[in-house]
């Protein structure tokens, strides 16, 4: 995650952030 919008886990991305 590059930490511009977080998910619930780094495992789950929303749309932006780069897993």
């Amino acid at each position: 995650d590059d930490g511009s919008e977080v998910s619930t886990s780094k495992t789950e991305v929303s749309s932006v952030a780069p897993a």
